[in-house]
């Protein structure tokens, strides 16, 4: 009878310890979130000027990258100042993503993006069912330092915070368009991209939204072969004029 009851007992010890370790690994322990909540408000009184009035989130546990503790953390004065704090599955600190995501001017950024985005599928939902449409501002690469996809690009450094900037004459210089067109194998010719293209650009002028290049891909619907299209690169808006479209597209074309 006591020997059941020592395995009984062991048994179950085993079935908790099991519960607390899978607990711990998937949601993270009660200890270290308290680590985690007392530094991160202590952190943000020391670190960042009052005027921010910043607000925590909720804490996020990672348990996908390997653990670790994140919180959101907003501002209710700028749209644009949004960050995370990082810590270890421990609590310990690791970092805050201010100077990432706020200071070097990536949230506007894509703030701007989304907008400008936005402002180009209105201009040219009436042009075809057939079109799937993404566009943004052409910036600096993090990692290079090359604008992409444009030769000229934001800095988006010198973007101001919560600024309202009208995007449609951003787009005029730094523009861009990446378009795809799904037709009949027919249709998948120079000629059939500089007529797409012309709509494009007179849709574009006459919702008054600038852009400055365009890449294009024709693509023949409902069919798996990757070799049935026709793609152009980057086709800047001076070159789309009428007279020799096509003739002048076939400099863009991605071999």
């Amino acid at each position: 009878m006591n020997i059941k009851k020592v395995v009984r007992n062991v048994l179950l010890f085993f079935l908790v310890a099991a519960i607390v370790y899978v607990g711990d690994l998937f949601l993270g322990n009660p200890i270290s979130r308290f680590r985690v909540t007392q530094h991160s408000e202590s952190y943000l009184e020391i670190a960042y000027p009052g005027h921010l009035q910043l607000q925590m989130g909720e804490i996020y546990y990672d348990w996908y990258s390997g653990g670790g503790y994140e919180i959101k953390v907003i501002s209710p004065v700028s749209r644009d100042i949004h960050f995370r704090l990082h810590y270890d599955r421990l609590g310990n600190f690791i970092q805050d993503t201010y100077d990432l995501a706020v200071a070097s001017g990536h949230n506007t950024l894509t703030r701007l993006n989304a907008e400008y985005e936005a402002a180009v599928r209105n201009a040219l939902q009436k042009i075809s069912e057939e079109t799937r449409c993404l566009a943004g501002l052409s910036a600096p690469d993090p990692y290079s330092g090359e604008n992409v996809p444009l030769e000229e690009g934001l800095d988006p450094k010198q973007l101001a915070l919560s600024e309202d900037y009208d995007v449609a004459v951003l787009g005029a210089d730094y523009g861009y368009l990446v378009l795809t067109l799904w037709v009949t194998q027919e249709e998948l010719t120079l000629e059939k991209a500089a007529e797409y293209l012309l709509a494009v650009k007179a849709a574009m002028s006459e919702a008054g939204v600038g852009f400055a290049g365009v890449e294009l891909l024709l693509t023949v619907k409902d069919n798996s072969d990757p070799w049935l299209s026709l793609a152009l690169e980057m086709v800047p808006i001076e070159g789309l004029v009428a007279d020799n479209l096509p003739q002048f597209l076939q400099q863009y074309v991605l071999k």
